[in-house]
C-alpha cells in the first residue's frame, strides 16, 4: 500500500493521506488518523499496469455528452477509479470552464474499454415530486432530481420558468375585432416553492378544478421537471456540448390555464362580467414569442411576450400531470426554432396538412422515444368523452393516401409510424444515434414553412448518413411503407356501393380564411373509373361547419364546390399567372339534413373521372361518407369504354377563381383542429401546438 505524501490535515487534527498508485490517485481511498484512533480504507484490488489503452482524446469524446460545460483535453487526468469490483484505471474529467453555467460536471472514463463509469454533476439540483412519466403509466409520484440547477426558491433557470394560472377575479383590457373590450383572466405567478430541503415536494390533487385564490404547485412542479428532462435529452442527442435550440430563453411554462366563459365563442359580454368564473381549458399548447403573428391577441390578454407552453386545466384531468403532453409542447418549441413548418402546403394534387402534420410527428417521435414507449397521452386520454385508451400511439402502419384526413394529429401518424418502425428494428445500442440523427435532421431545413413529407424525408436519410449509416436503407424502405416516398399521393380510389369514410373522424374542408385566396382545394382527389354509356356522375357526401366567424364577424360559411377532370387528375398551380379553367366544376346542393349531392355531366369517351372537395367559403368545413354514382346515357350512346388510363406522371395545371387569383396559395393559417380547441381563432390563433 502507498499513500501519498505528505498527509492533509483538516479540521480538530485530523490527518488524512490518499492512497495512490504509481503516482495516480485511487479515488475515495486512504487512511485517516485522529491522534491515537487510524481509520484505514483502502483498495487491495489494483490494475497491475498504469498505462492507458484508450487516449485522452478519446476519454475527452466519451465524456462530452454528459457535460453541460465545453469538455477539453487538459479536464482529463488519470486515476485509479475504486469500485465494487475493485480499482479500475481510469480517466477523470472535470470541466474547469463552465463559463458561468450552473454546472460542475464530473465523469470517470474506463482507461482500459471506454465505458463510461460514473457521471455526475456534483452541483446539487433540486428534486421534485411528480409522475415520473404520468398518473396512468406510472401511478405512484416520486422525488426525481431536476437535471439542471434553479435559482432561488422558485422554479426558474436560465432555461424554463413556470408559473401558474391563478384567479384573483381580475380582468384585463385588449381589442377585440378593432373594438376595445374587458375580460376575464387569471393572473401569473410562481406558486411553487422549494421546501427547506430544497426540494419542491407538493402532492398532487386529487381534484383537478379550481376556485378562486387556488393554486396547483404540483401541476407548476411537473411541468417544470418534464420540460427539464426533455431539454436534457435533447442537449444529450446533440453531443452534450450545445444547448437545444430555442427561438428564446427562458421559455414560459403555464399550467392551470383557464379562460373567460364565452371568450371562444366571441360572446365578449359574458366574457367580461366580473362575477363570471373561469372555466377549464382542455388542452395545451406552444405558443411563439412578440413578434410572430400568431397569437398576437392572446399574449396580449395574458401579458405574455416570450415563447410560452400553455397546459390546460381540464374538467377531470390537469395536463401538465402528463409528461408525454409536456415532452411533446416543449419539442413544439423547438421544432419553432428550427424547422419552422407551419400552415397548410398546396401541393399540384391539392391542399395537405404536412407541414403542421411533421410539427406533431416530431413531437410525437421526441415524447416516446424519451421514454421508449410509442403510446403518448394516456392519462390525459381520459379527459374526452371517448375515452380513448391513449392520444395516439405511433407503433403503426399508416400510410399514404389512406391515412390522410387532413387533421395534423392525424396524418402525423404516417411520419411517425415509419420513423418509430425504423428505430424499432435497430438494436438497443444503435437507437440513441438514430434518434441523434432525427435531432439532428431538424437543423438541417433551410426554414420552409410549407415544408413536405418527402422533403423532410431527405434531411433525415442525409443525417442518418452522416450519424448511423446501417439505418438510413432501413428508414427509407419504412418511408416507401408510409407512401411518404417518392411522395405523398391524395389520389384514392372510389367505386360505386362502396362509401369512403375518413379513418378518423371526418376529411378536413379548410376555408379561405385559411388560405387567403378565392378558393381552397381539397384534401383528396377521387378516382373514379366511369362505367360505359355513363352521362352524368354523382357525388353524395356528408357535410358540416366547423370553425365559427373569426373575430365575431359573420363570413362565409363552407361552400362545398365539386371539381372534376376527366382521364387525368385535377393539376393545381402554385403559379397565379399559370391558369386553366377545370374540365367542368358543380355546386353542391343540400340533401336532407346532412347530406349534399353534385351532379356533374360526362362527355362521351371518358374512362376515368377525378373529383375533389374544394372550399369556397371563408369558414372551414369537413365532409365524410363520399359514395359516387352514375346515370346512364340515352339508348345508341353506348361508348367502347376499353381500359381505364392510368393517371400521367403530370398535365396541365388546373387554376379555379378570378382572373390573376388562381391556385397560388401561401399558407398563413394552419389547420383547425375538429376537437378541443376548436374556436380558437377568435383570440387570433394562427397555428396550433396541441397535443
Amino acid at each position: 500500500m502507498t499513500l501519498a505524501p505528505p498527509p492533509i490535515r483538516t479540521d480538530r487534527g485530523i490527518l488524512r493521506r490518499e492512497q495512490v498508485l504509481g503516482g495516480l490517485p485511487v479515488l475515495g481511498r486512504g487512511v485517516v488518523t485522529w491522534g491515537a484512533l487510524a481509520i484505514h480504507d483502502v483498495e487491495r484490488a489494483l490494475p497491475r499496469d498504469v498505462r492507458p489503452v484508450l487516449s485522452r482524446s478519446d476519454a475527452v469524446m466519451r465524456a462530452r455528452p454528459f457535460s453541460r460545460a465545453p469538455v477539453d483535453e487538459d479536464d482529463a487526468r488519470l486515476v485509479v477509479h475504486a469500485g465494487r469490483r475493485g480499482g479500475t484505471l481510469a480517466w477523470l474529467i472535470a470541466p474547469r470552464r463552465t463559463h458561468g453555467l450552473p454546472t460542475a460536471p464530473r465523469v470517470v472514463v474506463d482507461a482500459t474499454s471506454g465505458r463510461v463509469l460514473e457521471a455526475r454533476d456534483q452541483i446539487k439540483h433540486a428534486s421534485v415530486f411528480t409522475y415520473p412519466e404520468n398518473p396512468t403509466r406510472t401511478p405512484s409520484p416520486a422525488l426525481l432530481p431536476l437535471p439542471f440547477a434553479t435559482v432561488g426558491d422558485r422554479l426558474s433557470s436560465s432555461d424554463l420558468v413556470a408559473r401558474s394560472c391563478v384567479d384573483h377575479g381580475g380582468t384585463r383590457s385588449i381589442s377585440l375585432g378593432g373594438a376595445p373590450r374587458v375580460i376575464r383572466v387569471c393572473g401569473l405567478e410562481q406558486v411553487a416553492v422549494a421546501s427547506g430541503t430544497g426540494d419542491f415536494v407538493e402532492p398532487p390533487r386529487s381534484e383537478p378544478r379550481l376556485g378562486r385564490e387556488q393554486a396547483d404547485a404540483f401541476a407548476e412542479a411537473s411541468a417544470f421537471f418534464h420540460a427539464a428532462r426533455i431539454l436534457e435529452y435533447f442537449r444529450i442527442l446533440g453531443g452534450g456540448t450545445e444547448e437545444p435550440r430555442l427561438s428564446e430563453r427562458p421559455l414560459d411554462l403555464v399550467t392551470s390555464l383557464r379562460i373567460a366563459p364565452g371568450l371562444l365563442e366571441g360572446d365578449f359580454d359574458l366574457a367580461g362580467r366580473p362575477d363570471a368564473e373561469l372555466v377549464s381549458y382542455p388542452g395545451a399548447f406552444f405558443l411563439p414569442g412578440a413578434g410572430a403573428s400568431e397569437g398576437e391577441t392572446f399574449r396580449a390578454l395574458y401579458g405574455v411576450t416570450r415563447g410560452t407552453v400553455w397546459f390546460g386545466q381540464g374538467t377531470k384531468v390537469d395536463f401538465a400531470y402528463d409528461g408525454d403532453v409536456v415532452a411533446h409542447e416543449v419539442t413544439h418549441a423547438l421544432i419553432d426554432a428550427t424547422l419552422h413548418v407551419s400552415g397548410w402546403r398546396v401541393t399540384e394534387e391539392g391542399i395537405s396538412a404536412e407541414p403542421e402534420a411533421i410539427g406533431e410527428a416530431i413531437a410525437d417521435y421526441f415524447a416516446a422515444a424519451s421514454t421508449n414507449d410509442p403510446v403518448v397521452g394516456e392519462y390525459v386520454a381520459t379527459e374526452s368523452a371517448a375515452a380513448t385508451a391513449a392520444l395516439r400511439s405511433i407503433d403503426g402502419d399508416d400510410a399514404c393516401p389512406r391515412s390522410i384526413t387532413g387533421e395534423p394529429h392525424g396524418d402525423s401518424r404516417v411520419l411517425s409510424g415509419a420513423l418509430w418502425r425504423t428505430r424499432r428494428t435497430l438494436d438497443a445500442s444503435s437507437r440513441n444515434a438514430f434518434d441523434a440523427a432525427v435531432y439532428r435532421a431538424l437543423s438541417l431545413s433551410p426554414g420552409r414553412r410549407d415544408l413536405g413529407f418527402e422533403e423532410l424525408a431527405v434531411f433525415l436519410r442525409a443525417a442518418l448518413q452522416a450519424e448511423l449509416p446501417s439505418a438510413e436503407p432501413l428508414l427509407a424502405s419504412e418511408l416507401v411503407r408510409s407512401g411518404i416516398l417518392p411522395r405523398c399521393s391524395s389520389i384514392v380510389t372510389l367505386v360505386p356501393d362502396a362509401p369512403l369514410r375518413a379513418p378518423v373522424g371526418w376529411f378536413a374542408a379548410p376555408g379561405t380564411d385559411a388560405t387567403s385566396e378565392v378558393i381552397t382545394p381539397g384534401i383528396l382527389q377521387l378516382r373514379v373509373e366511369v362505367p360505359p354509356g355513363t352521362s352524368k356522375i354523382g357525388l353524395v357526401f356528408a357535410a358540416r361547419r366547423v370553425s365559427p366567424p373569426l373575430f365575431g364577424r359573420e363570413g362565409t360559411p363552407f361552400q362545398p364546390v365539386v371539381l372534376a377532370s376527366w382521364d387525368r387528375p385535377i393539376r393545381w398551380s402554385r403559379d397565379a399567372a399559370n391558369e386553366a379553367l377545370p374540365d367542368v366544376s358543380a355546386r353542391v346542393t343540400p340533401e336532407g339534413e346532412a347530406s349534399r349531392v353534385a351532379e356533374l355531366d360526362v362527355p362521351a369517351g371518358v374512362r376515368v373521372a377525378y373529383l375533389q372537395i374544394a372550399n369556397e367559403g371563408e369558414g372551414d368545413g369537413a365532409y365524410d361518407g363520399l359514395t359516387v354514382s352514375f346515370t346512364a346515357a340515352v339508348p345508341g350512346g353506348d361508348i367502347d369504354a376499353g381500359a381505364a388510363p392510368e393517371a400521367p406522371v403530370s398535365s396541365a395545371p388546373t387554376a379555379i377563381g378570378a382572373s390573376g387569383s388562381g391556385c397560388a396559395m401561401a399558407p398563413s393559417r394552419g389547420p383547425i383542429p375538429i376537437a378541443l380547441l376548436f374556436g380558437v381563432a377568435a383570440l387570433g390563433f394562427r397555428r396550433r401546438r396541441r397535443v
